[in-house]
């Protein structure tokens, strides 16, 4: 009876749960047959406790060759054997599959986000972007370096951040670029000054003047 009831709320396959109530409802009645006739003073009625034994072990016998012993595993069809190589293969395909799925789902998500210029926020940091898309901050990271290519996180924020601002310089030529380096998130003059130089290799003043229309 332990064996039917502890495996009761995993298992998955509808007709074995459906088989495991028969056996169940089987032995519940032998068990109160039984107990009816001990009340009795009838404990000693061989006959009897063979037909209960003999219903407790057709329940049993029953669910064997149809669920195999409260296993889950496939019975093979026509004599064929599994290919548990194949069934694996499959699976791990499958899990594949998804993964590819929710990291593409995921990229989707990071990108409107950083569209709506979620990069300019001077406060932000990896953990706050992972909470922000509600994703492991593992799997962001996974997704920030193998998907765009960035080795760390600031590298990656530091690119969208001067794109803009690059944009910006040649656009609007009567913006202080202080006032275009606050805007993009950076706090600091000198550290707006650092990330343009690594990323445009000249200073933001050198760079507007490269390439201002005539």
């Amino acid at each position: 009876m332990y064996a039917v009831i502890s495996g009761w709320s995993g298992d998955l396959v509808e007709e074995r749960r459906k088989l495991r109530a028969l056996v169940l409802y089987v032995l519940g009645i032998t068990a109160l047959v039984v107990t009816v006739h001990l009340n009795f003073g009838m404990g000693r009625d061989v006959p009897f406790f063979a037909v209960a034994l003999c219903c407790a072990v057709c329940g049993y016998i029953m669910l064997v060759p149809r669920a195999g012993s409260f296993k889950i595993y496939r019975v093979p069809q026509s004599g064929m054997k599994i290919d548990e190589t194949e069934d694996k293969s499959a699976l791990d395909q499958a899990v594949k599959n998804a993964a590819m799925e929710e990291h593409s789902k995921l990229a989707m998500a990071l990108g409107y986000l950083m569209e709506s210029g979620f990069y300019r926020n001077e406060n932000l940091t990896f953990r706050r972007l992972a909470a922000r898309l509600d994703v492991p901050e593992h799997r962001l990271r996974k997704l920030i370096n193998e998907r765009f290519g960035y080795r760390n996180f600031s590298d990656y924020i530091n690119q969208l951040r001067i794109e803009e601002a690059s944009e910006r310089l040649l656009r609007e030529q009567d913006t202080p670029i202080q006032n275009v380096a606050l805007d993009v998130g950076y706090r600091s003059l000198s550290s707006f000054n650092r990330a343009f130089r690594q990323i445009q290799s000249c200073t933001p003043t050198e760079f507007r003047a490269n390439n201002s229309k005539n």
